[in-house]
């Protein structure tokens, strides 16, 4: 591998360049024809460098990845754990699939597995079970499935079925792009459920559902018993840190918001600890203190936070002069932030929509969006090329928040204060909420979500 190591370093050297570049080309506030031509070069550069890195690493660990097997289930409703996965990614890879071969079952990993199952034996159910028959199919263990062992398969919803269906323990429609209906980004109750609940019987299932997300095997149909209020109790003593548990789900409100946020995170909570170097329980913290719970609004659109003053400054870096725009504007476009111009609610997408008249991608950049209000500038420091694609991202409710989250505290040194067994949380706060944060008492509350995490 020591021309992998040669072509990391080579690698490493032109992403610090095209960093300084930028940094430089920024000073006078934009970014002419040709400092971005010379900006293009080094990231073709950098782009060919690292698909020269991803074909020598395939070759290198495609033959190891056949002769090694997988400890549980990887795919839809599977356990999905980091090195299972990492062993399917690069089988799929052989079998002519690109995946990146990172260990997070999503999307790409799940719609891989179903294309192989279809094309062998004619039916799909996006799983692989360690032993079962796309195992030994995708592992070189056996051959393509008969038209009589699929017509079986077909019958039975194949070997692979759904015995971990109500187990809780990971759900990988979670981490996909295909996220299911419970913890969709339109997912809600009409009512109160549980103790003095009105308990209509679609809201009663839908909150069943969730709660098993966490390890309860509560029969998902709409009757209310005994059973749901104390699984209601429990994650609301265990999750929410509720003294005095109250036994109900109200719509909308701070326990309904905590499971759909949780939830969409539980599949995916082993994969990203053991990729960031932390413990599950700090990625609850920061789930919990951090996010608003349920980041997307009843009509399924992420929340959203317009910042006029950002506007202002993203305007100037393409050139716009946001002084000759601003009459007629003067709730989008001003020059330091003013609380007093947010509309609030569903309604800021109304200040956007006016916005993005003037300059879509600035608009863009000037908005926080989802459950985690990343500014839209912050695009490339978690991951994502443009605004665009970061944008679309954060309109799925499959983790990208999450991720997203992470990359930014990783990329801004943040990690090392919640990594090891010594915390300090002040740091980490004050490097992610700004130096308001004591006043907000964002380390204690992060200190105090982390504590009790780890109990569960």
């Amino acid at each position: 591998m020591a021309n992998v190591e040669k072509l990391q370093q080579l690698l490493g050297k032109y992403q610090e360049q095209l960093k300084t570049l930028k940094d430089l080309f920024m000073a006078d506030g934009k970014i002419d024809a040709n400092e971005q031509a010379t900006l293009n070069q080094i990231e073709e550069l950098i782009s060919s460098i690292g698909a020269s890195i991803g074909s020598a690493v395939d070759g290198a660990t495609a033959a190891a990845a056949s002769s090694r097997s997988i400890s549980a289930s990887v795919g839809k409703g599977g356990t999905n754990k980091l090195e299972d996965v990492k062993v399917v990614q690069e089988l799929l890879n052989q079998k002519g699939q690109n995946l990146t071969v990172d260990g997070l079952c999503g999307k790409g990993t799940i719609g891989a597995i179903e294309a192989f199952q279809q094309a062998e034996f004619g039916w799909k159910d996006g799983r692989i079970d360690p032993g079962g028959k796309s195992w030994s199919a995708l592992s070189g263990g056996g051959s393509a499935a008969s038209s009589e062992d699929a017509a079986a398969a077909d019958e039975t919803s194949s070997e692979e079925g759904s015995s971990e269906s109500n187990s809780g323990t990971t759900d990988a429609a979670a981490a996909s792009g295909e996220v299911e209906e419970a913890l969709s980004a339109s997912s809600k109750i009409s009512a109160s459920v549980g103790a003095g609940g009105k308990n209509q019987s679609a809201d009663v299932l839908r909150v069943k559902q969730l709660l098993n997300k966490f390890g309860h095997k509560l029969t998902e149909d709409g009757n209310a018993d005994a059973a749901l209020t104390a699984a209601i109790k429990d994650f609301q003593t265990k999750y929410r840190g509720s003294s005095n548990p109250d036994g109900r789900v109200d719509a909308g409100g701070r326990t309904w918001n905590s499971l759909l946020g949780m939830g969409r995170i539980q599949g995916q909570l082993e994969a990203m600890a053991k990729q960031y170097s932390v413990e599950p329980a700090v990625i609850m913290a920061i789930q919990t203190v951090e996010s608003g719970g349920n980041g997307f609004f009843s009509d399924g659109r992420p929340k959203i936070l317009f910042e006029g003053h950002i506007f202002w400054n993203e305007l100037k870096k393409v050139g716009k002069d946001p002084n000759a725009l601003r009459s007629g504007n003067e709730n989008i476009i001003y020059p330091k932030w003013d609380s007093s111009q947010y509309a609030g609610g569903t309604k800021e997408y109304d200040r956007l929509a006016k916005a993005e008249k003037i300059h879509k991608e600035a608009a863009y950049k000037a908005t926080s969006w989802g459950e985690f209000q990343i500014m839209g500038f912050n695009h490339s420091t978690v991951g994502y090329s443009d605004v665009f694609s970061f944008v679309e991202a954060m309109k799925v409710p499959n983790g990208a928040s999450l991720k997203a989250v992470m990359e930014f505290v990783k990329n801004n040194n943040l990690l090392r204060h919640v990594q090891g067994s010594s915390k300090d949380w002040a740091s980490f706060a004050k490097g992610y909420n700004g130096p308001g944060y004591a006043k907000n008492q964002y380390d204690k509350k992060l200190a105090a979500a982390f504590a009790r995490f780890q109990k569960v």
